[in-house]
C-alpha cells in the first residue's frame, strides 16, 4: 500500500518530468483553409492563442455558415472544398497577415506566436518542422513562413 509521502515523492518526480520532457519532432505541417476550418471550430483555440483573438467572431460566423451549408445541401451532394474555402478566404487574409506582421517583427512575434505552435503540436502530440503558412506576397509570388 502506497503511503501520502510515496505518492507526494511521485507527484513531485512527475511534475519535474513534465517540464523537461521534449516533444518528439514531426513532419512538416500546412496551415490551409482546411486546417484553418478546424482550427477556427476549435472554441479552445482562440483562447489558447489570443494573438488571434479579433479573428474569434468573423471565424465562428464562418464555421457556422459551412456546418448550414453541409447540413443543407442536397443528400448525396458534395459540399466541396473550394466553398469552404471561398467561405473562409477573409478570416484566412486576416489570419496569414496577422502571421506575416508578427514574424516580421523578429523576436517579439516569435513569442507571440509561440502559443500557436503549442495548440498545434498539443493537438498532434508532436512539434512539426515546420510550421508552414503560404501566401501571396505584394508581388504575387507566392512565398511561405516557416514557425
Amino acid at each position: 500500500m502506497k503511503t501520502a509521502e510515496d505518492v507526494a515523492q511521485l507527484m513531485s518526480f512527475l511534475g519535474s518530468c513534465n517540464s523537461t520532457i521534449k516533444m518528439r519532432d514531426g513532419p512538416k505541417f500546412i496551415i490551409d483553409h482546411m486546417i484553418a476550418y478546424q482550427l477556427f471550430g476549435d472554441p479552445e483555440f482562440f483562447v489558447k492563442v489570443p494573438v488571434f483573438f479579433f479573428l474569434r467572431d468573423q471565424a465562428q460566423a464562418c464555421v457556422h455558415q459551412i456546418v448550414t451549408n453541409i447540413v443543407d445541401r442536397p443528400s448525396g451532394q458534395c459540399l466541396g472544398c473550394s466553398n469552404i474555402r471561398s467561405l473562409l478566404m477573409p478570416v484566412m487574409l486576416a489570419l496569414v497577415k496577422q502571421i506575416r506582421s508578427l514574424a516580421a517583427s523578429g523576436d517579439d512575434g516569435s513569442v507571440a506566436l509561440q502559443p500557436l505552435v503549442d495548440y498545434i503540436s498539443g493537438k498532434c502530440n508532436y512539434r512539426p518542422r515546420p510550421i508552414s503558412v503560404y501566401y501571396r506576397d505584394d508581388s504575387g509570388k507566392i512565398s511561405s513562413i516557416d514557425l
